[in-house]
């Protein structure tokens, strides 16, 4: 994005900006000093509130959609691409906050776990997936934030995320209520990649809106990490949290306790 330009917040396609296929997304035209960003109008009011957090443009926002909305989210394809492109050699890492009680509840494991049926093939694939880049020195990490009463998808995140990912991927826990949890630095999720960071929005649903991306050089990105060590150094290892708590194994929906 270039300073000079004016950003246009649109929620439609209109004869001066794009449709919203590709939305969100940053769009110059020739000849124009707008830069439209065609975003979806969807976005709820809890995903608006951790945006404003997240964000303070220096150009002036126009349109249809409030002065704070960003520009340039990452989408889900978009996302996983640069976690290819940065995470890929010997040495590499990346590092995961999760706090939310509940993530998309679409998802075709989800609802495979809902109806006691067993986790689809792409499940395996993602274990092959982190056992590979474990051989190959590329290490992951995670620190999850659990509800003093487990919901119903942190019980599932439980017995088929983190029991089965705990091989590959270093993962702590805090639960609320029974580990004393840092100050956190936000109420939203984000990655640490080498030193990149990315936060992402979701909706008060789960639904995923975006990731942002803030530069390793960007002092807010010192923020970030240093809260990640905060978290690491006070959170559980997932294993002997995990052994502690048995009653979770077999547990089934709505009976989180």
């Amino acid at each position: 994005m270039l300073a000079s330009h004016r950003t246009v917040i649109t929620t439609a396609g209109t004869k001066d900006s794009p449709d919203r296929n590709d939305c969100p997304g940053v769009h110059t035209l020739p000849g124009r000093e707008e830069a439209f960003v065609v975003v979806r109008d969807d976005v709820d009011d809890v995903a608006r509130a951790e945006l404003a957090g997240e964000y303070n443009p220096d150009h002036e926002l126009l349109g249809t959609q409030p002065r704070w909305v960003p520009c340039g989210l990452m989408d889900l394809a978009t996302l996983g691409r640069f976690m290819d492109d940065n995470v890929h050699c010997r040495g590499d890492w990346r590092f995961r906050l999760e706090q939310l009680p509940a993530y998309s509840r679409k998802s075709a494991d989800f609802l495979a776990w809902l109806a006691g049926d067993p986790p689809p093939a792409a499940k395996q694939d993602w274990l092959d997936e982190l056992a590979r880049d474990k051989a190959a020195g590329i290490t992951h990490c995670r620190v999850r934030i659990l509800s003093e009463r487990l919901t119903d998808y942190e019980l599932y995140a439980c017995q088929r995320g983190y029991a089965l990912n705990s091989v590959h991927e270093r993962i702590r826990v805090l639960r609320r209520g029974e580990h004393d949890i840092p100050q956190l630095l936000g109420a939203g999720d984000y990655w640490v990649v080498n030193r990149i960071v990315v936060p992402v929005i979701y909706q008060s649903d789960g639904t995923f809106v975006g990731g942002a991306y803030i530069g390793a050089a960007d002092e807010r990105a010192e923020a970030y990490r240093a809260d990640a060590r905060r978290l690491w150094d006070a959170a559980e290892p997932w294993e002997s949290w995990w052994l502690r708590h048995t009653e979770y194994h077999h547990a089934q929906p709505s009976r989180a306790a």
